[in-house]
């Protein structure tokens, strides 16, 4: 196959084509998380979104070891862990104020890891990562506290 032919492209023009790709479509990332930094990574990347529910989930019920040897049956009912079965017996192992301290420590750590990405950049956890400067409220304390425009 032939490879279409490169034009010089100024970079007025790369960026009004990326901003146009950007706005007609969000890329959602989803699969398999080595580690907490694989979502920040696909944000880096340029996801809009990315999925973590399973690792959330798995992480929240204390499921050990990586992606590739835990069990990864929570789909099918069986969890040996407990928080995805339908058997009582089994169910009744999950712990309910571990399971919130858990939860509690991934996202915690989620935003230590990624406060270690973003300050060297001068940006902020507390402000979405992306396009957000293109933010508004129509709120205007609201818009003065989040440091975002006031939209009329």
């Amino acid at each position: 196959a032939d490879l279409p032919p490169v034009r010089n492209v100024s970079m007025e023009e790369a960026v009004a084509f990326m901003d146009f790709r950007n706005m007609m479509a969000n890329r959602v990332a989803f699969g398999v998380m080595l580690c907490i930094l694989s979502p920040v990574a696909l944000i880096m990347l340029g996801a809009s979104a990315v999925q973590v529910g399973k690792f959330i989930m798995q992480s929240a019920a204390g499921c050990v070891g990586s992606e590739v040897d835990r069990c990864n049956v929570c789909n099918i009912g069986v969890c040996p862990k407990g928080i995805t079965s339908q058997d009582p017996r089994v169910y009744r192992r999950l712990d309910p104020e571990k399971v919130a301290e858990r939860l509690v420590d991934t996202f915690v750590a989620f935003d230590v890891e990624l406060r270690k990405i973003v300050a060297p950049l001068g940006r902020s956890t507390s402000l979405p990562i992306g396009m957000s400067d293109a933010l508004g409220i129509n709120d205007y304390h609201a818009a003065e506290r989040l440091k975002i425009k006031y939209v009329i």
